[in-house]
């Protein structure tokens, strides 16, 4: 899955929990653009059947998501968000960061470490 900020490189420095709703996907980390941790949770596997195969989600698919949830950063209006937002165009991270990774009308978001008591309530866009 390509999105469209696939032209500006990939997850550099993150660390976090893949969420569906409220279930646990994929503990994960980043480090110098390299996932250095990753723990599945495959009694969830249900919720993702359809983008990843249960016990083996890569560390391509995951930069592959994450660069998927970012904008096209050379439209005007996401420039202008960014700067609002304190974003770097560009940066993923920051990006993942600042919103948990919501995007569209899917229900995948990201828990930071120290936010055990967010849930999808929290950081949703849309009902």
């Amino acid at each position: 899955m390509i999105g469209p900020g696939a032209q500006v490189g990939r997850v550099i420095e993150l660390e976090g929990t893949l969420m569906e709703h409220d279930l646990p996907i994929v503990d994960f980390k980043f480090s110098c653009g390299k996932l250095v941790h990753k723990k599945e949770y495959p009694e969830n596997a249900k919720v993702y059947l359809d983008l990843w195969t249960p016990g083996n989600i890569t560390e391509k698919q995951l930069q592959d998501f994450f660069t998927y949830r970012v904008p096209a950063w050379h439209r005007p209006s996401v420039q202008r968000a960014c700067k609002a937002g304190g974003i770097m165009p560009g940066d993923i991270d920051g990006f993942i960061r600042k919103l948990h990774g919501v995007w569209g009308d899917d229900h995948f978001w990201v828990r930071f470490p120290g936010e055990a008591a967010l849930c999808w309530d929290d950081v949703k866009i849309r009902d």
